[in-house]
């Protein structure tokens, strides 16, 4: 005759699996966020890719983070480093107001602009579409930010100006050494910024790299490459000093 199992039997098989589970379930969590850090990877080698396909397109020059008017939409989007990139890659042909935008159904076709690790938050892709905006990766801001205060501009620790109005790809003298994409900000919260540098922000903003992959931080850099790292404090220096100024 087959014997039940007892109360307290339960209990201890319960207790067990519940232990087990809590041991797992952390290594399942890791695992899975190595592969968002692969595919996040892959995301940044493509928006380095579009930007020398661009530079291709406009005699060298890296997209800026900010064109202002020296730099137009097609489509009537703000002149900033995404949309120009997106459209010159032709993965985005209407206006940021347009309902295939807010809605977020053009988020297969944009990917490579959000990493894969945000999924809630201010940076989430439908909370950012909905709000006219796009991608959720800083940008490295000293490629050309078109500042109304040209006084503003802050000084590498050679002392030359940390800020270069449009940048060719011959101009960075140390290219391994110089960032160009990066996770930006790990707080789910906060309002995308998308420049990790520019010269007319405060110095505050100058940290706005993000450690969304197990502690770590995906980071592209001015000669293809790009590594997951520990998050780099964005500077003056790691951001221009190896630009020679136009």
């Amino acid at each position: 005759m087959r014997r039940s199992f007892t109360l307290i039997e339960l209990l201890v098989v319960i207790a067990i699996i519940a232990i087990l589970a809590g041991m797992l379930l952390p290594a399942l969590n890791s695992a899975r966020e190595k592969a968002r850090g692969s595919d996040c990877m892959n995301n940044i080698k493509t928006l380095n890719q579009y930007n020398m396909d661009y530079a291709s397109n406009y005699d060298d020059f890296l997209v800026p983070a900010v064109g202002s008017t020296k730099v137009y939409s097609s489509y009537g989007n703000p002149s900033t480093w995404m949309y120009i990139l997106a459209e010159n890659a032709g993965k985005l042909k209407v206006k940021r107001t347009d309902s295939t935008f807010t809605s977020g159904s053009l988020y297969n076709q944009l990917k490579e602009f959000f990493c894969p690790s945000v999924t809630t938050g201010k940076s989430a892709p439908m909370t950012v579409f909905a709000s006219y905006e796009m991608g959720n990766y800083a940008y490295n801001g000293a490629f050309g930010y078109y500042a109304s205060n040209p006084t503003a501009i802050v000084k590498d620790s050679d002392g030359n100006n940390a800020h270069s109005r449009f940048t060719k790809i011959g101009s960075i003298r140390n290219a391994s050494s110089t960032f160009t994409f990066a996770d930006e900000t790990a707080n789910p919260n906060e309002t995308p910024f998308r420049h990790a540098y520019s010269s007319e922000l405060p110095r505050g903003y100058l940290n706005r790299i993000g450690a969304r992959h197990n502690q770590m931080a995906t980071v592209g850099w001015a000669d293809g490459h790009v590594t997951q790292q520990k998050p780099i404090t964005v500077t003056p220096d790691n951001c221009a000093k190896f630009l020679t100024q136009q």
